[in-house]
């Protein structure tokens, strides 16, 4: 993607964007050969603890993202859907993106144009809600992984943990306590009080006001956007943001050329919902949707949002969707009535579903119409990203790459297996 870029002249009139989904699922296997794809961070995919939520992310843009520079400013992936659509200088349809914050003040770290995120929402696999605010976490409900009860996700509660309970929760100080290892929740009922009336606050607000009008003054054009999304990358699965033996020349060249932010949060720790808080710029439990399956009520309810490409393509943009779709649901509605295609990109190339075979000859889909793939699919999306921007680069164009690496299942090629034969 950067050598396409770079080849034909547009990588300084380009943002690339590389984040994740959610977290790992615990595998003690990683950990077996030492790896371990959560770094220090507690929790995995599905849970309340950072290991599920805090995902990697970074942001390149030559001449307007500072490069070589790492910014610990908290932010959600929500908030790219209000980012994006100040960059553009389009502004978001009435009513949409009510839990998206600008971060472009941020991402280019224009001093005079940035405040802090008030607080952030995520909501677990099992419905429970947790508020970081300032140095405080408060997960309410539950004094264990609120996530999903099999092994692969932390597994049912030791022996003596109390029931969920709305009454419940656990509390953190981040800025003493990163790795949430000491509970206060007893200790500080006055800061539990604080962040439970912040939630209700939170909960029963409409809109937020997050559209500075003076950002895009130095701001010339219109620039490309190529948003890059992994799938259950744990946060120290690159060595840029932990311990790890995993070369990611590609990805580091990214943090080099750009800035590293380290307190990126998506707003569920599974696939389905946190794609749907990252393309509606909101709280995906607004509308009911907290893991990966739920009924056509809720897909309706879905299908009324405005996603993050509509608003390319209100502002002029070619918008393009490359690799996993999986906003699951009624599968009918969602994928025969509205696909990628319905919801604001112009070409797609996909899978539907959660996961798939990563083999040559995986059905995959062109614009609805089924074909075997001809090629290794993470390389068929790396094809495909190209091939868009070779055509759509003589304007502005959104790519919307998403990944389904590292998702299982482990399908990997002899030749890149050879390469790491302790793995």
């Amino acid at each position: 993607i950067l050598a396409a870029l770079d080849q034909m002249n547009i990588e300084e009139d380009t943002l690339v964007i590389f984040t994740a989904d959610n977290g790992p699922l615990n595998s003690p296997l990683a950990r077996a050969k030492n790896h371990e794809p959560t770094g220090p961070y507690r929790g995995v995919k599905t849970c309340v603890w950072d290991g599920g939520t805090r995902v990697p992310f970074l942001a390149r843009w030559p001449g307007h993202v500072p490069a070589g520079v790492s910014s610990n400013h908290l932010f959600g992936l929500t908030d790219v859907f209000a980012t994006v659509a100040a960059l553009c200088g389009s502004p978001l349809p009435d009513g949409q993106g009510p839990d998206s914050y600008n971060m472009l003040p941020v991402w280019l770290q224009n001093k005079k144009g940035i405040a802090k995120r008030p607080a952030l929402v995520t909501a677990s696999y099992g419905g429970f809600l947790t508020l970081r605010k300032g140095d405080w976490k408060a997960v309410f409900g539950t004094k264990w992984t609120g996530g999903h009860p099999a092994k692969p996700y932390g597994g049912p509660p030791p022996t003596g943990t109390p029931k969920d309970d709305p009454d419940i929760g656990q509390l953190f100080n981040i800025s003493n306590d990163p790795f949430e290892k000491q509970d206060l929740w007893e200790s500080h009922p006055e800061i539990v009080k604080k962040l439970r009336h912040e939630l209700q606050v939170i909960q029963s607000k409409d809109k937020s006001d997050s559209f500075p009008d003076t950002i895009r003054n130095d701001i010339a054009g219109s620039p490309n956007v190529v948003l890059i999304f992994s799938d259950d990358m744990g946060y120290s699965d690159l060595p840029k943001f932990g311990k790890s033996e995993i070369p990611t020349p590609n990805i580091d060249r990214l943090a080099q050329e750009g800035t590293l932010f380290t307190d990126a949060y998506v707003t569920a720790p599974i696939c389905v919902a946190s794609r749907m808080g990252l393309l509606t710029g909101q709280y995906q439990q607004r509308f009911g949707i907290y893991c990966n399956m739920y009924g056509e009520a809720r897909t309706r309810l879905f299908l009324k949002q405005t996603l993050l490409p509509a608003v390319f393509q209100d502002a002029g943009y070619r918008t393009a969707h490359v690799g996993k779709w999986h906003l699951s649901g009624n599968k009918r509605t969602q994928y025969e009535t509205a696909g990628p295609r319905d919801r604001g990109f112009d070409e797609s190339v996909a899978i539907r579903g959660g996961d798939s075979a990563f083999w040559k000859g995986t059905p995959v889909f062109r614009n609805g119409k089924e074909f075997p793939a001809p090629e290794y699919l993470t390389d068929l999306w790396g094809t495909e990203a190209c091939a868009f921007i070779d055509r759509a680069h003589a304007q502005p164009f959104f790519l919307y790459l998403a990944y389904n690496a590292v998702h299982s299942p482990m399908h990997a090629l002899d030749a890149d297996q050879a390469k790491f034969p302790k793995v």
